[in-house]
């Protein structure tokens, strides 16, 4: 045998009894203890919207078509080569790959858990850790990205990448694995979902308050803080000028830099943009207790430090100052930067995160209520929105049934094929608009309407995409005017105008 092939024998040997040894120790950890729970209760959540089987937005096209991500998701694409057996077609696997995003969640809660506070391997599971960090998985914004079928994992996997580097931190080695893996862990987050940008600078800058207030050497945290920007920006940097495509030609999302003389003023803006949209998007109640775990992280800070109170008090402040500026990640500073709620999940994880510092005390009575509070009404609100989805998609199917029950009546006289425009909105479900009213404001941006005006690609989606097909029609290749048109059915539901190949269907 050669040499190569014994020292490949032999690293086989070390390599397959270190597995062995942690699968037997597994059970034993109260990190595999956390994973089950959190995969558990991740689960329990979710089966509403694992029911509801609702092809969310982009889903209605891959179902059709099979296409995959583009916008430099380039990890995202080859990972999902791998999920859905090979080529570029993807087919309809769920709800396989949102329970796969449900592990990968599983374990990112976990690593934060462990990176935050270092809890023992062999103690028992910290129920306060564990609600803490139950933000992570099921925030009201992160139920965007799970609802989509075929994203789901790789979003998740986004966050899981973010927060891995800090396990190949240790001040006493040499800093070049960690500031590869930052660097391969920020390529990664860029290349499954951006959005997840402002975790690892979120991370760093809570490790760095924990080694101040533990009074540690100015060097040392320099050091990490220096390591960790060197990581963050490399690959950020091997990203934008390497890997990054152009989305000038998105529609709804401009990657570009702002330019350098609107860098703060344009930041700023969208800064109060986001928070305009996250004051509107929730009760006051729900508002109140986050506002109150915020504090209380501050309160718990200046209680363990071993600084001065005076000294330590400004510096947790602008800790959480910073974490929250890095909620969204680059998007403040990117010309036109997206609002939705699956690119705003950034706040409610750094959030988590602030929850998991802010409950490591014996006598953190406060925040542990609100987390647990907080906890469960995200939990509620995960089901409710699952079966909210399955409401919309039913009122949905009924009212593109009446519809399509009326043109297959109609006749194009000039023409075999009839080009079709939509105008006006089915809305949303009586019963989800009654939820998003008296209780989940955010309802109205998560619950997407897929039947209304053509002006919308996936307004029509469900029709051009052939769920509903109508066969001998098309998209209408310009906006038709009604007043140059007969009006040929009317219904409570909808009217229907006709001017020879021109349909157009006005919904009330």
């Amino acid at each position: 045998m050669t040499r190569g092939g014994v020292y490949f024998r032999r690293f086989y040997k070390i390599a397959q009894t270190k597995i062995t040894r942690a699968v037997a120790k597994a059970p034993k950890t109260v990190y595999f203890k956390y994973f089950l729970l959190f995969t558990l209760v991740y689960c329990i959540a979710l089966i509403p919207l694992f029911r509801a089987n609702f092809n969310y937005i982009d889903d209605i096209g891959r179902v059709s078509e099979g296409y995959q991500f583009h916008f430099s998701r380039f990890s995202s694409d080859g990972l999902s080569n791998i999920v859905h057996d090979g080529g570029e077609f993807l087919t309809d696997i769920s709800p396989f790959t949102q329970l796969l995003a449900v592990v990968i969640l599983s374990i990112a809660s976990i690593v934060a858990i462990y990176i935050l506070t270092k809890q023992k391997k062999d103690s028992k599971i910290n129920f306060w850790y564990f609600c803490a960090a139950l933000p992570i998985g099921l925030s009201p914004y992160f139920m965007e990205n799970l609802s989509y079928k075929y994203d789901a994992p790789y979003m998740a996997l986004s966050i899981l990448c973010a927060i891995l580097p800090f396990l190949f931190y240790k001040k006493e080695n040499k800093p070049y694995g960690y500031i590869l893996a930052g660097a391969i862990s920020t390529i990664l987050v860029c290349t499954t979902y951006q959005s997840s940008t402002g975790i690892f600078p979120a991370i760093t800058v809570l490790l760095a308050l924990a080694m101040f207030n533990k009074k540690e050497d100015w060097k040392n945290i320099l050091r990490f803080v220096l390591y960790s920007v060197v990581a963050y920006i490399a690959g950020m940097l091997i990203f934008r000028f390497f890997i990054m495509e152009s989305t000038l030609e998105s529609g709804y999302v401009n990657g570009d830099l702002l330019e350098i003389g609107n860098l703060i003023p344009g930041a700023v803006g969208h800064y109060l943009d986001y928070a305009k949209i996250f004051y509107h998007d929730f009760s006051v109640k729900w508002l109140a207790v986050l506002a109150v775990i915020v504090i209380s992280f501050v309160v718990t800070n200046c209680i363990k430090t071993k600084r001065s109170i005076f000294f330590a008090l400004p510096v947790s402040i602008l800790a959480v100052a910073a974490v929250g500026a890095l909620s969204f990640g680059a998007y403040p500073f990117i010309q036109q930067p997206i609002f939705s709620p699956r690119a705003m999940y950034g706040a409610f994880t750094n959030l988590a995160l602030l929850a998991i510092v802010a409950v490591d005390f014996n006598k953190a009575y406060i925040p542990r209520i609100c987390s647990v509070y907080i906890a469960y009404a995200f939990i509620v609100f995960a089901m409710s929105y699952g079966n909210a989805l399955n409401v919309q998609k039913t009122y949905v199917e009924y009212r593109i049934n009446l519809v399509t029950n009326d043109l297959n009546s109609i006749y194009a006289e000039n023409s075999d094929d009839i080009q079709l425009d939509v105008d006006g909105t089915v809305g949303l479900a009586p019963s989800v608009a009654n939820l998003a009213n008296r209780k989940y404001p955010v309802i109205r941006r998560l619950v997407p309407v897929l039947f209304g005006d053509d002006n919308w690609m996936w307004g029509t989606a469900m029709i051009n995409y052939g769920h509903y097909p109508i066969y001998g029609t098309s998209r209408r290749t310009e906006e038709f005017d009604v007043s140059g048109m007969e009006l040929v059915r009317r219904t409570r539901m909808h009217d229907i105008y006709q001017d020879e190949d021109k349909v157009l269907v006005e919904l009330k």
